[in-house]
């Protein structure tokens, strides 16, 4: 994927600055770097489906993936100039509005990605493409996304601005937080979006993945989700994530093949994201590849 610059999300950081202004859902030492420490930081989730998943982006022609975002300015939202118009139906989250998404159907088409032996923990590090594997394809014109306390939108709004395909709840249990959260997205024009405030226990269904910026321990936060994804959580986390992963590895008896991290520093080259990881917990084993 393409990393954006700061140009592209231009109205998305005006509309958190000033809603910030109103309700405090970034640290008001952090609000210059609102696109770099908060967009690009959620935006390490779309590379990283794309390194593994390469099929949940969509092409035009239906040959294959889109090759990253290519930016363009669409009533403020940046997405895929590949993207045919179109209003396709997504399931619906049973109790939840009837909100579309506009999704590009194509017939997915895998890459190759390396990942690296596993290390000490005794799971997988993810690794940059190459030609030695062929990742597990994602249907696109279904792609249901559960982020789990989202606070003011993150990472849910900036992958809901470059995945216009999938269909979005924004989850978090605090009602001011998800009103800067609606309100950007109303901003934004999104139509992919629905903002919930609600504890994520009470909600019924399941998505396909749930995404969430480390807002708890995994060992906390792994049952408030279990049973409600259908293919993984990816979780943005930084720290000591070894001993993180063990504790949840050994309290809720996961296999070490179910569990995926991939250093975000790999594709944002700046000190700010060292040590800063995705960290894929499956609901079945994910694929491997030799190095």
């Amino acid at each position: 994927m393409l990393i954006p610059s700061e140009q592209d999300f231009a109205q998305a950081v005006a509309l958190w600055r000033e809603w910030n202004g109103r309700i405090n859902v970034i640290s008001r030492k952090d609000e210059d770097n609102i696109f770099a420490h908060h967009i690009l930081h959620s935006l390490a989730i779309a590379q990283y489906l794309e390194l593994f998943y390469p099929s949940a982006s969509p092409s035009a022609t239906g040959k294959g993936p889109v090759s990253g975002p290519q930016w363009a300015d669409c009533t403020g939202i940046a997405r895929p100039k590949a993207c045919p118009e179109g209003d396709y139906s997504l399931p619906q989250v049973e109790g939840f509005g009837d909100q579309h998404a506009s999704a590009c159907t194509a017939e997915g088409v895998s890459e190759p990605v390396r990942t690296e032996s596993p290390g000490a923990a005794g799971y997988v590090r993810g690794g940059a493409p190459d030609k030695t594997g062929t990742p597990q394809a994602v249907p696109t014109s279904r792609t249901s996304i559960l982020d789990v306390g989202t606070g003011g939108g993150f990472p849910g709004i900036p992958l809901a601005m470059v995945m216009p395909w999938a269909k979005f709840t924004l989850c978090d249990s605090i009602g001011k937080k998800v009103r800067v959260a609606q309100a950007v997205s109303d901003g934004l024009g999104l139509q992919n979006v629905e903002c919930v405030n609600a504890r994520v226990e009470s909600l019924p269904g399941q998505w396909d993945w749930v995404v969430s910026r480390a807002v708890t321990s995994l060992e906390n936060f792994y049952p408030w989700v279990k049973g409600r994804f259908r293919r993984s959580i990816l979780y943005l986390k930084g720290g000591d994530i070894d001993t993180e992963i063990a504790v949840l590895r050994k309290k809720y008896h996961i296999p070490t093949a179910n569990i995926r991290t991939w250093r975000i520093d790999s594709w944002l080259k700046d000190e700010y994201f060292a040590e800063k990881f995705v960290i894929e917990v499956g609901k079945n084993y994910l694929p491997v590849f030799d190095t």
